[in-house]
């Protein structure tokens, strides 16, 4: 249980900065006016269409001891020998986080671009005559415009993982392996409920921990970021 506890606050706390602020950094980018937007704008939302199944074994084989980012790394001389990284306890969790990023930012990215589409030019309009530049005009105006949007993206990040666990399960067949290095709450729900005889008890219990856990963290963003009044009818 500390395990899987441990484990999964570990990927939480790297996968939803990681994807909330490359979201924010790919939205940017496509609305300031880059060409071929729409064409970039489709290319990148094609992870999250993909199964998450499929997507799993796709990095399964990218990250597999003969795959293409072992090749890259020793083209590059990064590695000397090629590295098994998903039967390495200390990257696994690494290559499952920059799958989960890799999958969730193009969502996450629309969103974000929605909302900068809202915001008033004649603001960045009036920041320009008063003199600021795009650092402080980013600081002074987007970031407090999107407020609302951060605080549902961070929201929904947090919930989804929590919850991880289906990419745990393809790559370590159900085991949490390799030395429980991929053993999440979700996973140790699962195996207390369907692997081990008279446990679902436990695994009931674990799993109404998570969601109070996941609703009091949600209600303290919610509180802190005013969103009852800054973010009114976005959720």
């Amino acid at each position: 249980m500390v395990i899987a506890l441990k484990n999964t606050l570990k990927y939480v706390l790297i996968t939803v900065p990681a994807q909330t602020l490359i979201a924010l950094l790919l939205a940017s980018v496509l609305n300031s006016g880059v060409k071929f937007q729409n064409g970039f704008r489709t290319l990148l939302f094609l992870p999250t269409l993909t199964s998450s199944s499929a997507l799993t074994m796709i990095f399964m084989f990218l990250f597999s001891v003969n795959g293409p980012i072992n090749k890259l790394f020793i083209q590059w001389g990064w590695l000397d020998t090629p590295v098994s990284f998903l039967n390495d306890s200390s990257t696994v969790l690494y290559a499952i986080i920059i799958m989960n990023v890799w999958s969730t930012v193009p969502m996450f990215m629309t969103i974000y671009l929605a909302g900068l589409q809202d915001i008033p030019k004649t603001m960045y309009e009036a920041a320009e005559i008063d003199g600021a530049n795009s650092l402080q005009k980013l600081l002074k105006i987007t970031i407090p415009q999107l407020v609302p949007v951060t605080n549902y993206i961070v929201m929904v990040g947090l919930a989804s993982t929590f919850q991880l666990f289906d990419q745990t399960y393809i790559v370590s067949s159900g085991s949490g392996g390799p030395n429980n290095a991929t053993l999440t709450l979700s996973l140790i729900i699962y195996q207390y409920a369907f692997k081990t005889f008279g446990t679902i008890g436990y695994a009931s219990a674990i799993a109404v921990l998570l969601t109070l856990f996941i609703f009091i963290i949600s209600m303290i963003l919610r509180k802190f970021t005013n969103e009852d009044v800054t973010g009114e009818g976005l959720v």
